[in-house]
């Protein structure tokens, strides 16, 4: 038995002015792909490692995923989908295909690059059966449904079973080859289009109780797999929001049943989906009065696990203005200050202004302050969630502003481990009032052996929390045509 198998997954932030170019794309293909992605967590390495324990055979094309950024340039997605289906050359006769897509991509010339990927591969292989992993965080077309055959999504955030979704898709697909299963999908969408910050299961938040029920519905011999996608709320295509998919063998009514009964339930909890955050200032004074720290500043709306530029200025704002001391922030991604700062040396004194280039929201914050350190970028993250892993964040500097020390760089820093600011000569555990931009979630067992308090803060950014006010609609069919760009 052979299966092809790759991959494009992007998350694609829609509100953030720079595009995911080329070069942000990391690519792999042929027996290098195989062999860079086995033995991982990943989609690709359940799906590998499955495969193998199922002696099918894989025909590689091309695996290629790019951290969290803005819309995937037009040329870029071009030059991905080439390369995804050049791999087909040479393939000979293949029984079935796994793709490993994210579901949250968008690019200047497709508003659904998953459903033109899946589309088009449907169009190569015939009746051939596909499957697909996808983030817990897509955005699902109908195309995309009428171009696969079952969906694997995650059930975790952070999505820690994303092995076992894997290993799940092409153990289904084997069963789909062998003509033991026939998968049929339904979707239901409740109308709802929620901030991502309460989606956290299995822990916490409303998604625990729907989810629940999903492994109900699972626990029926004729019910393959239960999705339900939470949507990409900063991917602003005619099909983002929530999303339930049911893979259910053979019986379609089953599939809409089922579908239905969940899209009522999202609905019926949407509230809970709504976070309740202090502002700005609140938090700031929260952290100042504190009887000791470090509390952590969870700036959620400059997030670059959402996409975001990393440079919003709101709460180093409010620092200054509070007159805050003994602060650190991770991270400010500013290349042109970065340059400033490595060109005016370690120990030199200097103003400029830092941040917020983007000038969507806010605007730069001029200070003056001492460059401490200057380094390449490269540690080691350490910790119980994530593991152990090498980061490299590029040039690097630390502009010490009249007591917050600020980590400047040259590229966005998802800064999820306190190693970042140790690697820049900062104790995080000795600091009043630490920043982090990222969310609790995927933080918190990082930092809670020695922060007393975490606040997640409702900041602006180019992943804020606040939708327009939270003003709930349902609509009840597509609000613009599947193929309208």
């Amino acid at each position: 038995m052979r299966f092809l198998v790759g991959g494009i997954a992007h998350e694609s932030n829609t509100f953030c002015p720079e595009k995911t170019t080329m070069d942000l794309f990391h690519v792999s293909t042929g027996e290098e792909m195989l062999s860079r992605n086995r033995g991982s967590s990943s989609f690709m390495g359940g799906v590998i490692d499955a495969a193998e324990d199922l002696g099918v055979q894989l025909h590689p094309l091309m695996y290629a995923w790019a951290n969290p950024y803005g819309t995937v340039e037009a040329e870029t997605f071009d030059r991905l989908l080439d390369g995804l289906f050049r791999g087909m050359d040479g393939a000979g006769e293949i029984d079935g295909a796994v793709l490993c897509l994210h579901g949250g991509m968008v690019a200047e010339n497709s508003h659904d690059p998953e459903g033109e990927i899946l589309s088009l591969m449907r169009e190569r292989v015939g009746e051939v059966p596909i499957v697909s992993t996808l983030d817990m965080h897509s955005n699902i077309s109908q195309r995309m449904i009428d171009s696969c055959d079952a969906f694997f999504a995650n059930n975790e955030n952070p999505h820690l079973d994303s092995y076992d979704r894997g290993y799940e898709a092409a153990k289904v697909l084997h069963g789909i080859v062998r003509g033991e299963l026939k998968p049929v999908m339904a979707m239901r969408k409740p109308g709802m289009l929620p901030p991502t910050l309460l989606v956290n299961p299995p822990s916490s938040g409303p998604m625990v109780k729907v989810l629940e029920r999903a492994f109900e519905m699972e626990g029926d011999p004729r019910v393959i797999n239960v999705n339900v996608s939470c949507g990409f709320p900063w991917s602003d295509t005619p099909h983002s929001g929530m999303a339930v998919i049911p893979v259910v063998d053979r019986d379609r009514s089953l599939a809409e049943e089922l579908a239905e009964e969940l899209s009522e339930m999202l609905w019926e909890h949407r509230e809970e989906f709504i976070p309740r955050l202090p502002g700005v200032d609140e938090a700031v004074e929260r952290a100042m009065g504190a009887e000791e720290g470090p509390t952590v500043l969870a700036d959620v709306a400059d997030n670059p696990g959402d996409g975001t530029t990393e440079d919003s200025t709101a709460i180093l704002r409010s620092l200054i203005e509070h007159g805050a001391r003994d602060a650190a922030l991770a991270v400010m991604h500013d290349p042109e200050g970065l340059e400033k700062c490595v060109s005016a040396g370690v120990g030199s004194v200097l103003t400029l202004d830092l941040g917020c280039k983007a000038r969507l929201f806010g605007k730069p914050v001029r200070l003056t302050g001492t460059v401490k350190t200057i380094t390449d970028g490269v540690f080691r993250h350490l910790g119980p969630l994530y593991g152990e892993y090498w980061v490299n964040i590029g040039r690097t500097a630390v502009l010490d502003a009249d007591g917050i020390e600020i980590i400047v760089t040259s590229r966005t820093h998802n800064p999820v481990g306190p190693e970042v600011f140790r690697r820049h000569g900062i104790e995080p555990s000795r600091k009043k009032i630490l920043v982090v931009k990222t969310f609790k979630m995927h933080m918190e067992p990082n930092y809670r052996p020695f922060a007393k308090d975490i606040i997640e803060v409702d900041a602006p950014g180019q992943a804020s929390i606040d939708m327009g006010g939270f003003r709930w609609t349902r609509i009840p069919r597509p609000m613009f045509p599947v193929d309208n760009p």
